[in-house]
């Protein structure tokens, strides 16, 4: 993403879509709110878990400090739990961004 508008903007806000489809593990919720914890998005993400499929969502834009910085760190450190705790799931994140000019 280096090279877009926000690339010199020091906090910006985004909301944040995930879904991770043939979610079999029984503790994965346990799992991504950990990560969320981790870079402290905890109770800013509403989580679901249904028919094998978790999905979560922001209510309201996030306000992320160097986000061109941090996101490849979190969806990397997301992507490398949920393959843990479940080979076989498909990870889907997506950001949008409501302030881009």
């Amino acid at each position: 993403m280096a090279g877009l508008w926000f690339d010199d903007v020091v906090s910006i806000n985004v909301n944040l879509s995930l879904a991770v489809s043939d979610a079999t593990a029984p503790d994965l919720v346990e799992i991504v709110e950990g990560v969320l914890r981790k870079h402290s998005l905890d109770g800013d993400v509403r989580l679901t878990y249904a028919d094998r499929r978790l999905t979560g969502d922001t209510p309201y834009p996030l306000i992320i400090s160097r986000f061109y910085a941090w996101h490849e760190g979190f969806e990397a450190d997301l992507r490398a739990a949920v393959a843990t705790a479940a080979p076989d799931a498909q990870v889907d994140l997506a950001w949008d961004f409501p302030d881009e000019p």
